[in-house]
């Protein structure tokens, strides 16, 4: 048995994370260019709020299955859409990354500590009460840092809530 202490964060690192990471990097990509292909039909702010957000089940998925690794995948892929696609500035594509991951982890954080166990199922019910949480924190953390680097001159609550209901239909 080993007798070392166990970092907090060790439930949270799957066996083999690189894969896991590139894979939902790789999804997360894939499903923001199909998003992007289809975004005019489900547009309400371009290039920011979709009525229908598919890259919500790629952060949602990931963590869930490969808890920080898929967290690190969301982080790559949303920066590598932030500068290949949206050709934004290496440090507006970093914050952009930051808050792609940030609700979804902190969402995670609170399910779990809330279930009081070291991991969740890939469940649906799970699936739902993670994603409700998860587009309200979403909604609110990108409000901010749309706000702070003055992507938009005003975020209201309105594309508040359609940026709920995206991430909830996305997932």
């Amino acid at each position: 048995m080993d007798s070392r202490p166990k970092s907090p964060l060790e439930d949270w690192i799957p066996t083999r994370p690189v894969p896991w990471a590139v894979g939902f990097a790789a999804l997360y990509i894939a499903l923001y260019l199909v998003q992007h292909l289809i975004g005019a039909a489900l547009s309400v702010i371009p290039g920011r709020i979709d009525i229908v957000f598919l890259p919500a089940f790629a952060r949602v998925a990931a963590v869930l299955i490969a808890g920080l690794a898929g967290l690190a995948g969301i982080v790559v892929g949303s920066f590598v859409v932030s500068l290949m696609l949206f050709q934004e500035s290496a440090s507006t594509a970093f914050w952009f990354s930051c808050a792609s991951a940030t609700g979804v982890f902190l969402s995670y954080w609170i399910v779990r500590a809330a279930v009081g166990t070291k991991t969740l199922a890939f469940t649906l019910p799970m699936l739902m009460v993670l994603s409700v949480l998860y587009c309200a924190f979403n909604a609110v953390i990108h409000g901010l840092t749309w706000d702070l680097l003055d992507i938009r001159e005003h975020v209201s609550t309105t594309d508040l809530a359609l940026m709920m209901i995206g991430d909830l239909l996305g997932v």
